[in-house]
């Protein structure tokens, strides 16, 4: 199964996908990130080719492979075992390991991340404003915990800042930008991503590593997989996942993993719980899952603040 979205469409032709976008710009840095890969990681991404630019969209090709995405791990239950969510995330570890690296100075440390994250959020809090069910969210959001949108935004924030300020790390990373389980192919012994963030230049593919981790944790302990494929139930304010796969054995290789990029759980899942937040704009074809995308976000903010 392929979900398309209203700004995004999938085209079948046999041997490859054809991608085409209303996004012009973000599918084109796409594109360029698939056909300039560092060699490091270019094991971990299948061939893209033609690129087609037209008025209204664009888009470009990719070599078919025939694994559902890692997504369906969680929530198949032909296809579920703890075992092997433990093995997919092995490998994404090591694609995070084979990344390029560059030392920086705090100042620009702090620059990608505030460019990355902070910035982004208050981008995507304005994207909101325009919405027709904004004031839905606002008063869910001050229902249940008294701070309005705009508020929570920004104790969000105040909160992820604090919490990297204490870290010593200054390493950024050449990564993916968008690690959840629905851009990962996994065979069972090899990993393939696709659907990359991209950027405007090489350089700005480079990130704080927290990026990645909290990509992974929204599928990992977020249930991003199961509120995007509409197995959950909203009753009274509250957020029922339908199905609660429960990796364990992963989840605590996740947990002691952290420490090892330089980073802890509680800093990863403050940046996860903005993710969902930041992804409201993206999802307007369904004001169910949009609500259940807040209710999430609070939710993990709640318990890690």
């Amino acid at each position: 199964m392929i979900l398309n979205r209203y700004f995004n469409r999938i085209f079948d032709h046999g041997e490859y996908l054809e991608k085409r976008s209303l996004q012009k710009d973000k599918l084109r840095r796409e594109y360029e990130f698939l056909t300039n890969l560092p060699v490091s990681i270019e094991k971990f991404f299948p061939e893209a080719h033609g690129y087609i630019d037209d008025e209204d969209s664009s888009s470009y090709n990719i070599r078919k492979i025939p694994t559902p995405d890692a997504s369906y791990l969680l929530l198949n239950e032909d296809l579920y075992s703890d075992e092997t969510v433990t093995e997919l995330l092995t490998h994404v570890f090591s694609f995070i390991e084979l990344q390029p690296k560059k030392n920086v100075s705090r100042n620009d440390y702090e620059t990608s991340l505030s460019k990355e994250i902070i910035e982004k959020n208050r981008l995507r809090y304005n994207e909101l404003l325009n919405l027709p069910f904004f004031e839905d969210l606002n008063e869910l959001s001050m229902r249940i915990q008294n701070l309005s949108l705009a508020e929570f935004t920004e104790r969000l924030n105040a909160e992820i800042l604090c919490a990297v300020r204490d870290e010593p790390g200054t390493v950024l990373s050449y990564g993916h930008g968008d690690l959840c389980f629905s851009n990962m192919l996994f065979d069972g012994t090899r990993l393939l991503l696709i659907d990359p963030k991209g950027a405007n230049s090489a350089e700005d593919n480079y990130r704080p590593v927290h990026y990645e981790l909290a990509k992974i944790s929204q599928s990992l302990f977020g249930h991003y997989d199961s509120i995007n494929h509409g197995f959950f139930e909203i009753t009274e304010d509250s957020l029922l996942i339908i199905l609660k796969r429960r990796p364990v054995k992963a989840q605590n290789l996740f947990k002691t993993s952290c420490a090892r990029f330089g980073t802890d759980f509680r800093t990863v899942s403050l940046i996860e719980s903005s993710l969902f937040l930041s992804l409201i704009p993206f999802h307007i074809e369904s004001k169910k899952k949009v609500m259940a995308f807040l209710l999430n976000s609070i939710n993990i903010f709640q318990r890690f603040k």
